[in-house]
């Protein structure tokens, strides 16, 4: 199976009140979010991390990883280090967006940010998602970076763990959703 998700933010005890996250602590949302991706993710199956993993220092961003089932593939948020360092943590693959055919049908892009027509969190403009939007076409587009702010606007749709009871998101149901958007 292919799964996504984003912001998980693990040992980030500020997102709790940032995002209003119903945890007591960072030691309960990190239980709480590999015990969600633990329970659905299986160790065959492809998971994409659309960015922001964790505030951690290496040996711990690497625990972390090891904690987790499934084929790991991390695209790099604005709260992620580079490419050496989260592949020595365990990530097997490591992007600044990736372009996937996951769908039957249709093309998804992933990146962690959102497309910027649809969506202005602030005055700053990331040139990647600038250079995104131009190449979209009609492609959905799956994104993180904005936590609880909304599930999906236009043609993104938000896979961060705050949209998704904070548990990873299949495809099946990621296809499901985007149908259900479509008939809207």
């Amino acid at each position: 199976m292919i799964w996504f998700t984003a912001d998980t933010h693990f040992d980030h005890p500020n997102v709790i009140r940032y995002c209003n996250r119903p945890f007591s602590s960072v030691q309960e949302m990190n239980r709480v979010l590999i015990t969600n991706w633990n329970e659905v993710v299986k160790p065959q199956d492809t998971i994409h991390h659309l960015g922001d993993f964790s505030l951690s220092g290496s040996r711990r961003a690497q625990e972390l990883v090891t904690k987790l089932n499934g084929y790991k593939i991390l695209i790099r948020g604005n709260h992620d280090k580079g490419e050496a360092y989260y592949l020595r943590a365990g990530f097997k693959e490591f992007h600044t967006s990736v372009p996937s055919k996951p769908c039957e049908y249709d093309e998804f892009l992933l990146s962690h940010y959102p497309y910027w027509e649809t969506y202005s969190h602030d005055d700053r403009k990331h040139k990647f998602a600038d250079r995104m939007l131009r190449q979209r076409g009609n492609r959905w587009l799956l994104c993180g970076h904005v936590h609880e702010k909304w599930k999906s606007k236009g043609y993104s749709i938000n896979v961060g763990v705050d949209q998704w009871n904070f548990t990873p998101v299949s495809l099946e149901q990621i296809c499901t959703y985007r149908e259900g958007l479509k008939d809207a």
